[in-house]
């Protein structure tokens, strides 16, 4: 009986740690190119929070302060949403990369044909 109440209690803790934060991960838009420096730094402050999470898992892991099924079910969605996070930062670089190469393009015809390129 003990090891039931046991098993619930874990289960009602790792819902209550998981409900929040998946139901955050489905609500966040992917990133696109044209979103702003701010929300660069939110997918960098959100995979850095996610990383540091991840190493306190482990450390809690190895310390026994966490059972072997709650790392399992923390560190899996932790690291979803860590792919998440990573994804939506690609997609920012990405668009980045376009537009720096989109310009280096305009300057090299420029270049060839002897105009001034326009400002931005």
């Amino acid at each position: 009986m003990a090891i039931f109440v046991a098993i619930v209690i874990a289960a009602i803790a790792i819902a209550a740690v998981a409900f929040p934060v998946l139901r955050n991960v489905r609500a966040r838009p992917e990133a696109t190119p044209e979103d702003g420096p701010s929300r660069l730094q939110e997918l960098l402050d959100r995979r850095d929070s996610l990383i540091g999470s991840l190493r306190d898992l482990e450390n809690d892991h190895g310390l026994g302060n966490v059972t072997e099924g709650e790392y399992q079910a923390l560190r899996s969605d932790y690291e979803l949403q860590a792919v998440e996070a990573l994804k939506s930062l690609g997609a920012r670089t990405d668009g980045i990369a376009e537009e720096v190469e989109a310009e280096v393009a305009a300057l090299r015809v420029h270049l060839s044909d002897g105009t001034e390129p326009k400002s931005s």
